[in-house]
């Protein structure tokens, strides 16, 4: 098995365990009606960091289909009981779609600032559904419950700072790595 490969196990693998840590911590300012749900958008919110990650270090291709291909395997099998009116996909795709833009729009962090307010609103709309759903920000109501609002941009400055930064950083030196070989 190529070197390339047993990374991206052990990133595939780590990706699930630090989005079930942020959901530990996240839902204790949230009373989901769907558990999984609040884990589906953390899980999606690492995944963009991620594929930045990717691009930054020059994986792209054959390569980034190399680990997201197990990822969205086990995204289909975990979530596949979270699904009704739309496709763990199609969910993908929105999130996926919205991050980017927030990244093409904004850097630094102001980039952060921004990706958290739709991170918090997506948290707070998965709060009340029981199925993943479709919410886009500028089109669809806001949730305004200021508390929770603040609560949850506490919560998860501290989980950029102690999992996904370094998950991240971590993550970009195998990319590096990879892409210099």
């Amino acid at each position: 098995m190529p070197s390339s490969q047993n990374r991206f196990i052990k990133i595939h693998d780590k990706i699930f365990s630090i989005a079930l840590a942020c959901c530990l911590e996240i839902r204790e300012a949230l009373s989901p009606k769907n558990e999984k749900l609040i884990l589906f958008e953390i899980f999606l919110y690492i995944l963009c960091r991620l594929d930045v990650a990717m691009v930054r270090n020059g994986l792209q291709g054959e390569l980034r289909l190399e680990l997201m291909r197990p990822v969205w395997r086990g995204m289909d099998a975990f979530f596949s009981d979270c699904i009704d009116e739309i496709s763990i996909g199609e969910a993908f795709d929105d999130r996926m779609d919205q991050y980017a833009e927030i990244r093409r729009e904004k850097s630094g962090g102001e980039a952060i600032t921004v990706l958290h307010y739709l991170l918090i609103q997506l948290l707070l709309h998965a709060e009340q559904n029981y199925y993943i759903f479709k919410w886009r920000m500028f089109r669809d109501p806001l949730d305004n419950r200021l508390l929770l609002y603040v609560a949850l941009t506490d919560i998860l400055t501290e989980l950029e700072i102690n999992k996904i930064i370094p998950f991240e950083a971590e993550c970009s030196e195998i990319f590096k790595s990879i892409s210099d070989s």
